[in-house]
C-alpha cells in the first residue's frame, strides 16, 4: 500500500515546484504538501467536500477533517495527519512521503572534531544500521539534525567528502574558506541528517590567559600560524558579543611581535568578573578580516576583588616549644583571602584599655613587603614589651595607607601553641 501511495503523490502533484497560483502568493513545500492530502482525501473519502476555494490556500476545517480521518484506515491517519497539519512547520516533508516504505536510519548525534593547525579530524561513532556519509553543504538552508531527505535530493546541494577510515576524516582547508560540514547516514534512498559543524580558515589564538596584577589586567596568549594581527575586548559580567560590542570596557589592537602576544590595561578595583575575548586577524584578498565572523574568539575570565583582606591573629607558644627549640613567647599568623603583593606592615602593642595605634603604641614586630599567597598563613614570632598584652596588640601599615588592603583581626583565634 505504501509504494502505491507514494506513485500515487507523486503523479497527483509536483511537490516544491514554487508553481504559483496567484500573482500575490509563491507556493511553498508545505503548501503543496497541504493541497496533496485534501486531494488523497478527496480520492480516499469522496463525501468530503472542502471549504477551499479554487485558487486560494485557506485551509480546510480541521474539525471535518478529523472526522473523515477517523474513518479511514491507520496507515492513511498517520500520514495525511502529517499532511494536513494546521502548523505547517509540523508537517511531513516530500523526502518522508518518499520514503514512507524505507527503512529510515539512525542519525550520527556525536561529532567530534579536533583540529590541527589547518587539518581538521571528524570522528564519529560507527552506525550499527547504514552507512555514514560526510558531505560539505554548497547552498541554501543547511539541513537540520534529525531531516529526512532523498539521496539524490542531499547529493545535488552537497559534496560527498570521501570518507577513506570507517569513522573518521581529515579534512584541510585552504586559507581565505569555509565550509559547513553535516554527516548523514544512508540506507538506500534515505539520508538522515546527523550532526553538522561549521570548519573555518580562522582559527583563534591558543592558551589564553588572564590575570590581575596590583590594580593591572594583563592577558597573555600564543599566536596562531598567518594571524600578524589581534584584537582584545574587555567586559564587566559576561563575554563581548563581536569586536564592536557597546558595552565593552576596553578595547585594543594588538601587533605580532613574536610567537607571544600581550595585552596590559590598568582596571579599578571593583568587585566582580572581567571577561577578555581575542579575535585574531586575519590578512584576506588585500584587506584584513577578523576570525570573529568565523569564531568566537579565545576566551578567559578573571576575579577582580575590591580589596585584599587580610586577616591576623597572634598566638601564645607553649613553654615546652620555648625551651625545646628557641621560639619567641607570641607568634604572629598572617592569611590573605587571595593573591597579593602587599607593603610592609609592623605590629605594635599597648597596655591595657587602649586601643594602640603609630603614635601610642610600642613597634614589636616589623613584616617586610611581599608577595602572599591566596590561602597560605605566614607566621612571625616575637616577644612582648613589659606591660603590653598580647589581646592588645594591632597591625598597621608602614608609610603610604593602601586603599585596596584591609587588615582584619580575629580576636577570637587567640590561642595557646604547643610543641
Amino acid at each position: 500500500m505504501a509504494t502505491c501511495a507514494r506513485n500515487a503523490f507523486a503523479s497527483l502533484i509536483g511537490i516544491g515546484n514554487g508553481d504559483k497560483t496567484g500573482p500575490a502568493h509563491t507556493v511553498t513545500t508545505e503548501d503543496d504538501i497541504y493541497a496533496l492530502g485534501l486531494v488523497l482525501l478527496r480520492c480516499l473519502s469522496p463525501k468530503f467536500v472542502s471549504s477551499q476555494q479554487k485558487g486560494s490556500l485557506r485551509p480546510a476545517s480541521q474539525t471535518e477533517i478529523e472526522q473523515v480521518l477517523r474513518s479511514l484506515p491507520p496507515f492513511w491517519q498517520h500520514w495525511l495527519r502529517r499532511c494536513l497539519a494546521a502548523d505547517p512547520s509540523q508537517r511531513c516533508s516530500a523526502a518522508e512521503l518518499a520514503l514512507m516504505d524505507a527503512e529510515i536510519p539512525v542519525p550520527v548525534t556525536e561529532l567530534f572534531v579536533d583540529r590541527w593547525a589547518d587539518q581538521y579530524e571528524l570522528q564519529w561513532q560507527p552506525s550499527d544500521r547504514g552507512t555514514v556519509q560526510v558531505y560539505c553543504w554548497l547552498r541554501g538552508r543547511c539541513p537540520a539534525k534529525g531531516e529526512i531527505w532523498l539521496r539524490a535530493d542531499l547529493e545535488r546541494n552537497a559534496e560527498i567528502v570521501p570518507v577513506t577510515m570507517p569513522a573518521s576524516v581529515y579534512i584541510q582547508l585552504q586559507p581565505g574558506t569555509a565550509c559547513q560540514i553535516i554527516v548523514a547516514t544512508l540506507v538506500g534512498d534515505a539520508a538522515v541528517i546527523g550532526d553538522s559543524f561549521m570548519l573555518t580558515w580562522a582559527a583563534d589564538v591558543q592558551g589564553l590567559r588572564a590575570s590581575v596584577e596590583g590594580g593591572t589586567l594583563v592577558a597573555a596568549w600564543d599566536w596562531p600560524d598567518g594571524a600578524p594581527e589581534a584584537q582584545v575586548v574587555v567586559r564587566m559580567g559576561s563575554f563581548p558579543t563581536s569586536p564592536d560590542d557597546p558595552d565593552r570596557l576596553a578595547r585594543k589592537r594588538c601587533f605580532r611581535p613574536g610567537y607571544v602576544g600581550r595585552f596590559v590595561m590598568p582596571i579599578r578595583p571593583e568587585e566582580g568578573v572581567v571577561y577578555v575575548t581575542v579575535y585574531a586577524k586575519y590578512p584576506r584578498e588585500d584587506r584584513g578580516e577578523y576570525a570573529c565572523g568565523r569564531t568566537r574568539g579565545a576566551r578567559a575570565t578573571v576575579a577582580v576583588a575590591r580589596n585584599v583582606r587580610l586577616h591576623y591573629w597572634v598566638e601564645k607558644v607553649s613553654l615546652l616549644a620555648q625551651w625545646l627549640f628557641g621560639a619567641e613567647p607570641c607568634r604572629l599568623c598572617l592569611q590573605a583571602n587571595r593573591t597579593a603583593a602587599l607593603p610592609e606592615l609592623t605590629l605594635v602593642a599597648g597596655e591595657t584599655g587602649s586601643r594602640p595605634d603609630a603614635e601610642s603604641g610600642s613597634p614589636v614586630l616589623h613584616v617586610p613587603a611581599r608577595q602572599y599567597e591566596q590561602g597560605m598563613v605566614i607566621q612571625k614570632d616575637f616577644r612582648l614589651p613589659e606591660g603590653a598584652r598580647i589581646e592588645n596588640t594591632r597591625l598597621l601599615m608602614r608609610g603610604k595607607t593602601h586603599d585596596g588592603v584591609r587588615l582584619i583581626p580575629e580576636r577570637g583565634r587567640v590561642s595557646k601553641v604547643s610543641a
